[in-house]
């Protein structure tokens, strides 16, 4: 599976849109809507917004792998464009 900042800028170009399109569309900035599709993290509601501004939405997989915060544990799940 793609990252998802890949799929992202794979979806953004083949729909011939430039990033301040997208980000224009999604409510944010570009400056942050580059982050993004460069990787960085970004939450869910932006990350809706984004997938909605380009067409798509976002499904979310349930993942076996767990992410140390803190003293925490979180389940990951990843993000997929469909």
């Amino acid at each position: 599976m793609k990252a998802l900042h890949t799929q992202l800028r794979e979806r953004r170009r083949a729909m011939h849109l430039t990033q301040q399109e997208v980000a224009k569309r999604a409510g944010i900035s570009r400056r942050r809507y580059v982050g993004i599709e460069k990787g960085e993290s970004t939450t869910v509601e932006t990350m809706q917004a984004i997938a909605k501004a380009i067409g798509t939405h976002l499904t979310f997989e349930k993942s076996s792998k767990f992410c140390a915060v803190g003293s925490f544990f979180i389940k990951i799940f990843a993000f997929i464009f469909n």
